[in-house]
Formats: C-alpha cells, sequence, structure tokens
C-alpha cells in the first residue's frame, strides 16, 4: 500500500482562510490602535494649549493690552464650531449657547505657529482649535477643508469627513 504524506487540499484551505481570520483580527486592532494614538495626541494638544492659555489668563488677568491674544479673529466663531471633529450634538449646542458678543471677542482660530506663540511647540500643522481666552477653553480639532469648502454653512457633526 502507499502511504499519503502530505496535506489534502482540504487541510490546505481550511489553513488559508484561519490564516485569513487571524491577519484581518491583526490589521483590525492595528487599525484601531492607530485611531487610538490619534485621539490621545490630539487631547494631548489640546491639554497643552489649555495650560498654555490658563497661565496667561493667570498672568494677565485676561487684559488684552497685557497681552495681545494669540490666533485669528473671527466673526463666525459658531460657524468655526460646526466643524470640530468629533463633537457631539449636545457639546455643540452647549458651545453655541455660551457664545455672545461678549465672549466673542475672546475667541480665536489657532493654529500650530500660533500654538507656538503661546509656547506649544507640539502641535500638528494641520490642526486647528477654537481658543477661548475668557474661559480658558479650547474646542478642537477644527476641519478647516470641510469648513472652506462647505464656505461655512453649517452641518451636523456627524456627516463630517474625518
Amino acid at each position: 500500500m502507499k502511504s499519503n504524506r502530505g496535506i489534502s487540499l482540504i487541510t490546505l484551505a481550511i489553513m488559508i482562510v484561519v490564516m485569513l481570520i487571524l491577519a484581518s483580527i491583526v490589521m483590525n486592532s492595528g487599525i484601531e490602535s492607530i485611531d487610538e494614538a490619534n485621539e490621545t495626541k490630539v487631547a494631548v494638544e489640546i491639554e497643552k494649549l489649555k495650560e498654555a492659555v490658563s497661565k496667561r489668563m493667570t498672568d494677565n488677568a485676561r487684559n488684552e493690552a497685557a497681552y495681545p491674544f494669540v490666533g485669528k479673529k473671527v466673526d463666525d466663531i459658531v460657524g468655526y464650531a460646526y466643524y470640530i471633529e468629533n463633537m457631539s450634538n449636545g457639546d455643540l449646542q452647549k458651545f453655541i449657547s455660551t457664545v455672545d458678543e461678549d465672549s466673542i471677542d475672546y475667541m480665536r482660530i489657532v493654529d500650530s505657529i500660533d500654538a507656538a506663540k503661546l509656547g506649544v511647540s507640539s502641535i500638528a500643522e494641520d490642526h486647528y482649535f477654537i481658543v477661548d481666552y475668557y474661559n480658558g477653553k479650547v474646542y478642537g480639532i477644527v476641519n478647516m477643508t470641510a469648513y472652506e469648502n462647505n464656505a461655512g454653512a453649517p452641518v451636523e457633526p456627524e456627516v463630517l469627513p474625518h
């Protein structure tokens, strides 16, 4: 009798399917890890900006003459808020409700160059934040490409490209 040594075609097919399943699991967890790392980076950027803004507020008692606010002053700050990535509708409505004629004078759009002027050099070039110098809050990341492509028209946060 002849001895069959080796693997059958069915065994080979099963092994390939198992390997593909394992590969997809590994790739998916890798992608999730990258997303989590990016979210952590943004959270660190926001915290560093908050600390810098808070320090300026404390040192200068919100006096713009003592320290000019860093960033681009815009009249349509609420329009930019619609383009803050990962902001829930509830948080968006809360932000909008805090904006009034007095507080808008303290709000700026801050990019990496402006952040460096605040002493924060670790902001990515394509990251933009809304900084509220009055309350010491930082909101972001503002999706500037989407804002410019939609001419500032309000959109629901869930439809923003990420």
